[in-house]
């Protein structure tokens, strides 16, 4: 049996499976901040006992033994259900993006996340597809040559987000064929 509720934002379910019960609640308030009301399962089991939701957002990853997002995707999966996934990961692989694909999962977002990139992502299941990337502008184009040079892994940073920017809007290998 299994304490923990769901809650409904015009006409969303939204439930956030988080292995840290405090991330749960910091992405929660920061979702209510936004007018979108989330609930924080305290753990994998009670996200699986709720999954009958609209959106989950859940952690790729975690503490060694745990379910990890991924594996809560493919047991929502083999349940037959299909909710708009969100996947929320720290310094994902491209094997990771790839399982991602395979499964389904709508959006994946790197922490430390911005705010707006969460609430576009939980937004972006209104209509089904991936949250839209904002236009670049001339100043992002300067800030991201900042980050290049200033950090050098930022290079490894920046093909693993062209990869979630494709991931995000639909560009798989197989589109290249359409």
């Amino acid at each position: 049996m299994t304490n923990a509720q769901i809650s409904t934002t015009e006409d969303l379910t939204v439930l956030l499976a988080m292995n840290d019960l405090t991330v749960g609640n910091e992405i929660a308030s920061i979702l209510a901040a936004n007018d979108l009301k989330a609930s924080t399962a305290g753990s994998y089991a009670d996200a699986l006992a709720l999954a009958g939701c609209d959106v989950v957002v859940a952690e790729f990853g975690g503490p060694e033994g745990s379910l990890d997002g991924l594996e809560l995707v493919e047991h929502l999966r083999i349940a037959g259900l299909e909710p708009y996934i969100v996947l929320v990961a720290v310094d994902p692989s491209h094997a990771d993006y790839r399982r991602a694909v395979q499964l389904g999962v709508h959006d994946l977002l790197e922490r430390p996340l911005l705010p707006e990139q969460l609430v576009a992502a939980v937004e972006a299941a209104k209509s089904g597809r991936p949250a839209e990337p904002a236009e670049a502008t001339a100043e992002d184009s300067a800030t991201l040559e900042l980050i290049l040079a200033a950090h050098p892994r930022a290079a490894e940073a920046a093909a693993r987000d062209l990869i979630s920017w494709a991931v995000r809007c639909d560009i798989t290998p197989a589109a290249r064929a359409r």
